[in-house]
């Protein structure tokens, strides 16, 4: 092994040479951890629990960079979770969270690769607390003082995703969680492959799913709902059913709508501090 005045790093092994191409140490970038001025701490449990609950609803569309992350926002004294595809909405707040930081009020963008990341380090430390910093254009991740991270932000603004939040609803339904669940799976067998649409028929006392494909067949499946309201019919796509509801805990679930053609609003009754949005499907 031997580094020559060429930039050439040269491996040599019997008669097996290989000389590869090298650049300058002073070339490589400086590499920054840590913004003291803003840090603040996390528990891993949360940072888990924010991205279970959120990382669904980001965008997969590159052409809006914006929405390729989860949005982090202080919001009268908590950390406010938000993922928008232009679909659906998921959003947690978190309520113990301790700090002060002049970006987070702002709000910030993380990136789903960064996302990733940050899951496997809460994966890796599950019990820990870890210290967070953030700047201009990056997050600091520090976990036990042996793992660093750097994740650099989506320089972008967030769609203003308050205006997709119903300020009221007229109609609302409750069921369990897992039977919804289990029958939209099951419906969702025989609908269109690139709309997944089907529809729920929503009557006092009885919910209808339903779909139909012109070349399969068609299906249905009735469950008992806690509702009182005018027969109304709304479009989903199954598949954003389905990821919206996998998210939340085996209990009922409330649906709040105005009408056929509003968001419908998703909420679990063991956790208040989450909020699903759905958009209907025209079928």
């Amino acid at each position: 092994l031997s580094v020559d005045n060429n930039n050439l790093l040269n491996l040599n092994c019997k008669n097996i040479n290989f000389s590869l191409l090298i650049t300058s140490a002073d070339e490589f970038p400086q590499l920054n951890f840590q913004n003291q001025s803003s840090e603040f701490r996390l528990k891993t449990k949360q940072i888990a629990h924010i991205i279970n609950k959120t990382q669904h609803a980001i965008s997969t569309d590159e052409t809006r960079l914006y929405l390729n992350g989860i949005y982090l926002q202080l919001s009268d004294s908590k950390l406010r979770s938000v993922a928008i595809d232009g679909h659906r909405l998921a959003l947690l707040d978190t309520h113990e969270f301790i700090g002060e930081n002049k970006f987070l009020v702002d709000g910030v963008i993380v990136p789903r690769k960064g996302i990733n990341e940050l899951k496997k380090i809460a994966d890796t430390f599950p019990e820990d607390d870890v210290s967070i910093s953030l700047d201009d254009s990056f997050m600091f991740v520090n976990a036990r003082n042996e793992y660093y991270l750097s994740i650099r932000l989506i320089a972008r603004e967030y769609p203003k995703y308050q205006t997709v939040i119903p300020s009221k609803t007229t109609n609302r339904f409750h069921i369990d969680r897992n039977a919804i669940l289990n029958a939209v799976k099951r419906v969702k067998i025989l609908s269109n492959e690139k709309t997944n649409g089907i529809k729920l028929n929503i009557a006092p006392g009885i919910l209808t799913i339903s779909t139909n494909h012109p070349a399969l067949g068609q299906a249905n499946e009735t469950l008992p709902i806690a509702y009182e309201g005018k027969a109304t019919e709304i479009g989903f796509n199954a598949k954003y059913l389905i990821e919206s509801l996998a998210v939340l805990n085996e209990t009922d679930v409330t649906f709040e709508f105005n009408n056929e053609l509003s968001p419908v609003v998703i909420k679990a009754d063991d956790l208040p501090e989450f909020l699903g949005i759905i958009m209907p499907l025209k079928l």
